[in-house]
């Protein structure tokens, strides 16, 4: 019953893409909590919004339905690496669609490539356009994308998944050399841009590794490939952005960077993470302790002594 009234509104028929798509809705909301069907239901949902020339309100509708929940979905319904690959995938083409930030463009594809370690000829298309996104996005710094062995495999030099991963590294004499001229072309970006892309990357890349400590000026230009008296106005420029919070130093040419956006957030990167949890969670606990041993001196004796019950 339930595949034959899918059928009947995923057919081509008279009736409007809006009245198919709520009798798809209805239908998944009463559907048996079957998960190969649940599964063919969602992805018929998703095609509304993310077939090519879907407009915004619709896309924006699609998404309104499905984003909230879909992780639960996928992890209860424990559905094969192509499924979730297929879910994933679908949904960040509703996001193009939706015109929806570059950010949540890029988890959707992350989050479909992740579940598989090898890449396929599919992916090709779907990496690619997330990198022209990404490349194109002056005001976005933030690309897992590079982390997945799915991308590793296909970022080769002269290739837009390799032009990619040279902006993300900050590799400037790359970019500034036009290694991948004819990726760039194809990312329709000028050369200008992405250089001014690169040095942004490149400068986040050195506030990764300072940690805080200060940078000297002339350590800054040389990651940049910017001439010395043109790092304090770049420094300026990459604050503006929000990308970075520094202090210079005009007198010792240097510059302190106390936060930084970063770039890339792989298994490694947990490793600070649960060591800086580890820490609050011992400081919390050391001051629980002070606290329990502090408070029952600083009590009227009456209630510093717990109350025995007899039963």
């Amino acid at each position: 019953m339930a595949e034959s009234l899918r059928k009947a509104f995923t057919s081509p028929s008279s009736l409007s893409d809006a009245t198919r798509l709520s009798g798809l809705t209805a239908l998944f909301n009463i559907a048996p909590q079957i998960p190969s069907l649940r599964c063919r239901l969602l992805l018929d949902v998703l095609s509304f919004g993310s077939s090519p020339g879907t407009d915004k309100a619709q896309a924006r509708l699609v998404l309104g339905m499905v984003r909230p929940n879909v992780d639960a979905w996928v992890s209860k319904w424990q559905l094969s690496t192509e499924d979730q690959k297929s879910i994933y995938l679908s949904i960040a083409q509703v996001e193009r669609n939706a015109g929806s930030p570059t950010h949540a463009v890029l988890a959707a594809v992350v989050r479909g490539m992740e579940v598989d370690q090898q890449s396929c000829p599919s992916d090709v298309a779907h990496l690619e356009s997330a990198a022209r996104l990404y490349l194109a996005d002056a005001t976005h710094f933030e690309c897992d994308l590079v982390a997945l062995p799915a991308f590793e495999q296909l970022a080769k030099p002269g290739s837009l998944c390799g032009l990619l991963k040279d902006v993300v590294h900050g590799d400037v004499a790359r970019v500034q050399a036009g290694v991948s001229t004819s990726a760039a072309a194809a990312a329709a970006v000028s050369q200008d841009a992405l250089v001014e892309k690169t040095r942004l990357c490149a400068l986040l890349s050195c506030a990764e590794q300072a940690r805080g400590s200060p940078v000297q000026y002339a350590e800054v230009a040389r990651v940049v490939g910017l001439p010395l008296d043109a790092v304090e106005t770049f420094i300026v420029k990459a604050v503006g952005k929000g990308i970075v919070e520094a202090k210079m130093d005009q007198m010792a040419e240097t510059v302190s960077v106390s936060r930084w956006t970063q770039r890339v957030f792989d298994k490694q990167s947990w490793g600070p993470v649960k060591a800086q949890l580890a820490m609050w969670s011992d400081n919390l606990k050391k001051a629980a302790d002070i606290v329990h041993k502090v408070i029952p001196t600083q009590l009227p004796p009456s209630l510093a002594t717990p109350v025995s019950r007899t039963v």
